[in-house]
């Protein structure tokens, strides 16, 4: 549970701590998790009422009958890079539904064909996007507490460039820390991945990680347009969730919270 939280602005050397945390970033009460346990959490929970999960079958087409969804296509199994079937070849398989949910995350594949093909975002403003670089660090005992929370703004990203940086401490001397960085940033040349190892090595989050060690590390995408950015999420056949509809809250960092409502 988040017990302490601060937001400052980092200087290539320094930091300036805010006096107050502004209200979209109060975290007070909210609960620090692992993503990944959570799914499995809840993936066993709805197994166990009779859902059926597929992992590692990707759907490669949707299905219409006019323009209505009908449901999904997965993709074939066992074809060699030349396209030629292998002895363990397995066809796709048309899963047919009253009611198809897209939620892909960020301009999945999918979603993406159906906006264009319905035009379900006509008239809305482009989407713009961020990518956060995060990684999962053991730390010695003491040096940040659990339900500790940090958020930066400034160094690394220049002033043309939106994003900002975050610190989770978590259980068993485990913090989370991570950069999101816009992707229509005016320099061509600017790489999220630098700008976070610029990051760590800023003299703040230094001292937090000295001694420490790297466990886990990976990256995703953000719809960070806003509210005049997010499509028609309902259409015949199907609605549109998550990411993949553009529900994400820029002022407060939610993502996962509005695709669950979602």
């Amino acid at each position: 549970e988040v017990t302490k939280e601060e937001v400052c602005l980092l200087t290539k050397n320094g930091r300036i701590k805010s006096p107050i945390t502004p209200p979209p970033l109060n975290n007070h009460g909210n609960y620090i998790v692992s993503l990944s346990k959570l799914a499995n959490w809840l993936g066993k929970l709805v197994e166990e009422n009779g859902v059926d999960i597929f992992p590692g079958f990707a759907g490669t087409e949707i299905l219409f009958e006019g323009n209505k969804v009908i449901g999904v296509r997965t993709g074939e199994k066992g074809i060699d890079p030349d396209g030629n079937k292998k002895t363990n070849f397995e066809p796709g398989i048309d899963l047919h539904a009253k009611v198809t949910v897209f939620g892909e995350g960020t301009r999945g594949s999918l979603a993406k064909e159906l906006i264009k093909k319905l035009k379900l975002d006509e008239g809305k403003n482009p989407q713009t996007y961020v990518v956060g670089v995060k990684e999962v660090w053991e730390i010695p005992e003491e040096r940040f507490k659990p339900g500790q929370v940090v958020h930066t703004m400034g160094y690394p990203l220049k002033s043309n460039t939106y994003g900002g940086g975050f610190i989770y401490g978590m259980n068993n001397n485990m913090i989370s820390l991570g950069l999101l960085t816009g992707l229509d940033c005016k320099d061509p040349f600017m790489d999220p991945h630098l700008e976070f190892q610029k990051f760590k090595l800023h003299p703040f989050v230094a001292e937090i990680l000295k001694d420490g060690k790297l466990t886990q590390y990976g990256a995703k995408t953000a719809p960070v347009g806003g509210y005049f950015s997010i499509p028609k999420i309902t259409f015949d056949g199907g609605i549109i969730i998550g990411d993949s509809a553009s529900l994400f809250i820029s002022q407060k960092i939610k993502g996962i919270h509005i695709a669950m409502k979602s």
